[in-house]
């Protein structure tokens, strides 16, 4: 073909049952610029085409061919293709290379060169560092291979790269900041690797980012902020990694985000309230990891979420009833510490018992394999306590602090009218003294639980002995309790208005 077609320019063969090897003549046409024989079952050695100078498109992927000699040598052909310095699309994966190498000499291949594809090739050894010198390189892709070493920080120089794909190989080391130089980046796929460290906080700089996935390596950092600023972000992997710390509230700030997995880390903390204004997210994955408090009511707002998955957690709590108004495809939050009646209706009707396995505390409809729940309402014992917590037990606290303070009032008042007349008047009209830390501390031996009068939402009651043998009550607020200091403004004004005689 080659000897009698001297003029080809382009031969098409995709996608049909050719079989054998491709023929070496095919390099006599030397007019070739496209040459497609992708989708195949060819064999066999891949020629050397560096005699097809006008070469402009070569893809061989989907074959079963070779291209080194022996394994751990270099993939020969690729040298060849230097001398088409016209070749822009160069694509090879899903071929069987025989543990080749990757030649430096790809540093030479064409500065037109625009994809550069090799996936799933066996493709042992390092990223040679002169791939840096494909300068108009598009789209890297060298997933699914056996390559080791580092990243070279010479892909920082390839400024118009818009996907990288490192995925499934055997690299290793820090994932280098260079790549933050990469401004046009829109996919960065590292998953699969063996990189430690932190997430490069400068990641946060490539506005461009659409789509990141460093799952499934061995990175220990928290969450860097600037990171989550990414506007354009729709997918974000990053499960199964060392990652720590709190979920930040700034998560809020991915607002195309559809996918976010961050499951299998070390994540602390409660899910953050600020997830319900992710208007895009579709799927959430927070499972396996050390998050407590309660599911946040929150993220019924969000309204195409379709998969939720919140189990092997320590999330306490009730299931909010406002996820009976999504469209929930996939739900589980098994393995957690969740109580009260699940909910049944809305998308709940699909699910089985096992997205709420392993809460002991659940009840609800047999088909969830749960005890029915003891009340109409299906609240929980600890539910109750934690009603009567709320509304009922603060109104007894103040009213046993204002009896207090009245008994001391009235016993300050009987004291002064038993001193003799003789006593120095300056005292007379002053009921207030001021009392140091370090009294109160003795007084309440060391606010013991033997002097507790009461406790409830905003603070804890104690009986002390002042050193004057005067006994008072203390209140200890709780200023981690929200509500706590608009409590103790109340009370300060309450008893800014008590007065009494001389």
């Amino acid at each position: 073909m080659g000897l009698s077609l001297v003029s080809l320019e382009e031969l098409c063969l995709f996608f049909n049952r050719l079989t054998g090897q491709i023929p070496t003549s095919i390099t006599n046409a030397s007019q070739l610029t496209v040459l497609e024989l992708n989708l195949n079952s060819f064999t066999g050695p891949i020629p050397d085409f560096g005699n097809l100078r006008q070469l402009q498109t070569l893809r061989l992927w989907e074959n079963n061919l070779t291209g080194a000699e022996s394994p751990n040598q270099e993939i020969g052909f690729l040298s060849g293709l230097t001398n088409c310095r016209n070749l822009m699309h160069l694509e090879i994966s899903n071929n069987s290379l025989m543990n080749g190498v990757l030649p430096a000499s790809v540093g030479n291949l064409s500065t037109s060169l625009v994809t550069f594809a090799a996936s799933n090739c066996s493709i042992r050894g390092l990223i040679p560092s002169q791939i840096g010198n494909l300068s108009s390189l598009q789209t890297l892709d060298l997933s699914r291979n056996q390559l080791t070493g580092l990243i070279p920080t010479t892909l920082g120089k390839l400024v118009q790269l818009g996907k990288l794909y490192l995925y499934d190989n055997q690299l290793q080391g820090y994932i280098p900041h260079n790549i933050c130089q990469i401004n046009s980046l829109l996919e960065l796929l590292l998953n699969g690797n063996m990189f430690t460290g932190s997430i490069p906080e400068c990641l946060g700089d490539i506005k461009s980012l659409q789509r990141v996935s460093i799952a499934s390596n061995k990175l220990n950092s928290t969450l860097p902020f600037n990171f989550l600023s990414l506007q354009n972000l729709i997918a974000l992997h990053l499960s199964s990694n060392y990652l720590t710390g709190l979920i930040p509230d700034q998560i809020s700030s991915l607002r195309a985000i559809n996918t976010l997995d961050l499951s299998y880390n070390l994540f602390l903390g409660n899910i953050p309230n600020t997830t319900a204004d992710l208007e895009s997210l579709e799927f959430l994955y927070l499972s396996n990891n050390m998050l407590n408090g309660s599911i946040p009511e929150s993220l019924g707002e969000v309204r195409g979420l379709r998969e939720l998955d919140l189990s092997s957690n320590n999330l306490s709590g009730l299931i909010p009833v406002s996820l009976e108004n999504l469209d929930l495809k996939s739900f589980n939050v098994s393995h957690n510490k969740l109580e009260g009646q699940i909910p049944d209706k809305g998308c709940f009707a699909n699910f089985t018992a096992e997205s709420f396995s392993q809460n002991p505390e659940l009840c609800g409809a047999a088909r969830f394999q749960v005890p029915p729940c003891p009340r109409k309402h299906g609240r929980s014992r600890s539910e109750q306590i934690a009603l009567i917590m709320k509304y009922a037990l603060p109104p007894l606290v103040g009213a046993l602090i204002f009896v207090l303070i009245v008994v001391f009032l009235i016993k300050r008042r009987q004291q002064k009218k038993a001193a003799p007349a003789s006593a120095d008047a300056s005292s007379v009209g002053v009921p207030w003294k001021i009392v140091s830390e370090r009294e109160l501390t003795h007084g309440t031996s060391s606010f013991s639980e033997i002097n507790l009068l009461g406790k409830g939402s905003y603070g804890s009651v104690f009986k002390a002995m002042l050193a004057d043998d005067t006994t008072v009550a203390v209140k200890v607020f709780n200023l981690e309790s929200e509500g706590a200091l608009k409590s103790f403004d109340t009370e300060s004004r309450i008893l800014s208005t008590i007065r009494t005689g001389t």
